[in-house]
């Protein structure tokens, strides 16, 4: 059952990113590109909330 939670937080997390990409991109606004940035580094920070 653990690995369904972890599947649908790695589908989010991605989301969040692709969608916060494709806005920077589409808009030409770097504060989407930030936010990208910043969703990007708590992705490889998440899993060592110990």
């Amino acid at each position: 059952m653990n690995w369904y939670v972890w599947l649908f937080w790695v589908v989010y997390e991605l989301g969040l990113l692709g969608a916060c990409v494709f806005i920077s991109i589409q808009f030409h606004s770097p504060w989407w590109m930030l936010l990208a940035l910043l969703l990007s580094n708590s992705l490889k920070t998440g899993g060592n909330n110990d």
